[in-house]
């Protein structure tokens, strides 16, 4: 009797043991807490070096649940979130760096930046001022600046605040790449050019101004040249594609005609963007003639 009393308050033991361990601490979250800050941190650089963005990312969120607040980590998952497209997350992020830390002009230029991105012009444009009163010095600022004026269509106003982002940086390829866009956008192709040509000599390799001065020399009728400038950023069959279709909205239907019978020959395979585009144009003569 006895030996059956000591065998069921073992197993009652035994069983309330085995319940304790049910209820224990999640693995995962122990397997979380076995690695150090800085060991998840080198790793995280480990994969943004690898490309690996996204895992880089889970990486500084596995951490900011660790501290909300850490200051190093949330600059690092607002740029990375930046860099794979999530504006809003960023935003997220820059906004709390900015709580805590708001006289940190790089953290504010880098959220007004984000804010273009998000399409919230006005939040933006309240930063970069505040940045410029600071210093007019604040070169991204009113590059900042002038490309939310671009974006209202403002271009007069986009030209004075480009030409303060030159005086404080006279040698940015990015700042004369917007203005000439700009330029562009207000149908000033030849001093659009002049402007991106300036670019390119302070960046020789700069595939965004090469792809405006294409777009710059076409809309003046000089497809030869847009095509030239074109192959130095663009695979030659796209080049003339690209000024084909500026030649078309110009209204230049034989030589848009042309330009896309290129791009169709100098393809290495089919190019169903260039063949739907002659196909449009060859319609649009069509329709002319009658």
């Amino acid at each position: 009797m006895q030996k059956r009393n000591r065998a069921f308050v073992l197993c009652l033991i035994l069983g309330t043991m085995a319940g304790c361990a049910s209820n224990g601490p999640n693995p995962e979250d122990v397997a979380k807490e076995m690695y150090s800050r800085e060991t998840l941190l080198s790793s995280a650089e480990q994969n943004m070096q690898n490309g690996y963005e996204d895992r880089a990312l889970a990486i500084y969120q596995s951490l900011l649940s660790r501290n909300g607040n850490d200051k190093q980590v949330l600059a690092a998952a607002a740029v990375v979130s930046r860099e794979l497209g999530d504006y809003e997350l960023s935003a997220t992020y820059f906004k709390k760096l900015l709580l805590l830390t708001p006289d940190d002009e790089t953290v504010r230029e880098q959220l007004a930046e984000v804010n273009i991105q998000r399409q919230h012009y006005d939040e933006a444009e309240s930063d970069f001022k505040l940045l410029t009163a600071s210093s007019t010095q604040k070169w991204r600022a009113w590059n900042g600046l002038g490309m939310i004026a671009d974006l209202r269509g403002n271009y007069t106003k986009s030209a004075g605040y480009y030409a303060k982002a030159i005086e404080a940086n006279p040698d940015n390829a990015e700042i004369r790449n917007n203005r000439g866009y700009s330029l562009i956008m207000a149908h000033r192709y030849k001093e659009a050019e002049t402007v991106l040509r300036e670019g390119l000599r302070d960046d020789p390799g700069n595939q965004r101004i090469h792809n405006n001065l294409l777009i710059a020399l076409a809309w003046q009728g000089r497809y030869d040249e847009a095509v030239s400038v074109g192959r130095v950023s663009l695979q030659e069959w796209i080049a003339y594609n690209n000024v084909g279709y500026i030649a078309q909205l110009k209204g230049d239907y034989d030589a848009a005609v042309d330009l896309y019978n290129a791009a169709l020959s100098s393809s290495p395979r089919f190019y169903p963007t260039a063949a739907t585009n002659l196909d449009a144009v060859m319609f649009l003569k069509k329709k002319r003639t009658k």
